[in-house]
């Protein structure tokens, strides 16, 4: 990645095609979850390429995200093969179910790929597309006391509200990628069967 200007689709995606073979789709507003999960099981990610002002650099100002968010948060994980590929296989499973359903798992897209944790032999780190570019979301994750850090859990997470323009006050911590990636061989008809029947937490 270029440390002297912010990189091009182009630049992005000539990196990825010797490592993983995908590419970034330049974006100019959010799609739907169908269309975004379509897209991820073809092996292109959506990236929205404007670019916010200093005042609203932080993931919440604009629920709208950025081109720092998407290359600098997103793309790394796209260059490492079996994250590119677990998020691929999710995609596809995802596509297999209701759009209610979808609905639901983006819930586990949102606390897994966009605001993780995950709990390392070096103690808590974030993996989080979401939380990665901003210092202020980094700190909230790993020290602030007022949130709460929970155990991976995937029924609790389908039942979890997620909100794009109000900060984090509960994420989802993995023991290992392994735990993450187990998610995209598993049925998770039970899980959303499950969430359903019990209906989603009061926020």
């Amino acid at each position: 990645m270029p440390t002297h200007h912010i990189p091009s689709c182009h630049e992005i995606n000539c990196l990825l095609k010797d490592l993983t073979d995908w590419r970034i789709v330049p974006m100019n507003d959010l799609i739907t979850s169908s269309a975004y999960y379509t897209m991820l099981a073809h092996c292109e990610f959506p990236a929205i390429t404007t670019i916010q002002s200093k005042k609203d650099i932080e993931y919440y100002a604009n629920p709208k995200p950025d081109v720092i968010h998407e290359y600098f948060g997103h793309a790394p994980f796209l260059a490492n093969t079996e994250f590119a590929n677990f998020m691929q296989r999710l995609a596809k499973l995802s596509l297999t179910y209701s759009k209610s359903e979808q609905a639901l798992l983006g819930r586990l897209f949102w606390f897994t790929i966009e605001f993780g944790l995950i709990q390392t032999a070096d103690g808590l780190r974030v993996y989080g597309a979401g939380i990665i570019p901003s210092h202020y979301e980094t700190q909230r994750a790993l020290y602030d006391s007022n949130v709460e850090r929970k155990e991976f859990n995937v029924i609790d997470i389908l039942r979890t509200p997620i909100s794009a323009t109000k900060t984090q006050n509960k994420y989802y911590v993995i023991s290992s990628f392994d735990e993450l990636f187990a998610l995209s061989y598993a049925d998770l008809s039970h899980d959303l069967s499950c969430a359903i029947q019990l209906g989603s937490f009061t926020q």
